[in-house]
């Protein structure tokens, strides 16, 4: 398909030349002038060259182009199924952890065997069952903190009600570096006065329906990671950067902040 087009193209260049040159010739002799040399309205042909080693991309285009976010590599995004152990499996602990890339792509995805006794595997939402801890790939919980904290370690962290993703992970994260969607008011929709679920948010603002059978952590963080680039001031007014946050300092990280207590 390619060289047709580049056959097209210099047909029509031929074509152009030869109509210069007859109109050029017509208008010497009405002026009394010399006929223009012939070459003048030639085509050369390093023009089928330059064709053939056009890039696809502009170069500027393609340098600056960013596949789905256009944020910073210094973005991840985070979200944690949990199972419930204990009596009436009531107190929650990690079952899986999922983290994405700025651009969505995933760094960490593993189910999470819990050193207690499951007494709750909560499967109406988490999808997960006894044997999906037992199968192959499945890692430890220390094996677990130590794999997100890397992938986090330094990053802003994206998510929706992340105080409970950290503690079901056992770690913190310097507060200056957390985007809580489920804390931030700019993404509250008109008369919403409770907390907002990711389900709501992602219907209202992103016009998408999700969390409709079992949660799926891997797309619950790709949510709450384009909730935070569609209300990210940073991306469309930057200020002043404070070191190593990479988002705007002040007022936007007090309001996308949240303390891990």
């Amino acid at each position: 398909m390619k060289d047709g087009k580049d056959v097209n193209v210099l047909k029509v260049l031929k074509k152009d030349a030869k109509l210069r040159q007859t109109h050029g010739i017509a208008d010497a002799d009405a002026a009394g002038k010399p006929v223009p040399p012939a070459h003048q309205f030639f085509v050369s042909q390093n023009w089928k060259t330059l064709i053939q080693r056009r890039p696809d991309v502009a170069p500027k285009a393609k340098k600056e182009t960013h596949p789905v976010l256009g944020i910073g590599e210094n973005v991840v995004a985070m979200d944690c199924e949990m199972v419930g152990v204990g009596p009436n499996g009531t107190r929650s602990v990690l079952a899986r952890v999922s983290i994405v890339d700025s651009e969505g792509k995933v760094l960490l995805d593993k189910y999470v065997r819990p050193k207690e006794r499951v007494t709750d595997f909560r499967t109406p939402i988490t999808g997960i069952t006894g044997s999906s801890l037992f199968r192959e790939g499945v890692i430890s919980e220390d094996e677990a903190r130590e794999l997100a904290a890397k992938a986090m370690d330094g990053k802003i962290v994206v998510g929706h009600s992340l105080q409970n993703d950290f503690q079901a992970l056992l770690l913190s994260h310097p507060h200056v570096l957390i985007r809580d969607t489920s804390v931030y008011r700019p993404l509250r929709p008109p008369g919403q006065k409770k907390t907002p679920s990711l389900r709501k948010l992602a219907e209202y603002w992103l016009q998408e329906k999700i969390q409709e059978g079992t949660h799926d952590s891997i797309q619950d963080a790709k949510t709450a990671l384009r909730l935070y680039m569609l209300k990210s001031k940073a991306r469309t007014n930057p200020v002043r950067r404070s070191p190593g946050l990479g988002f705007r300092s002040g007022v936007d990280v007090l309001v996308w902040a949240h303390r891990i207590i």
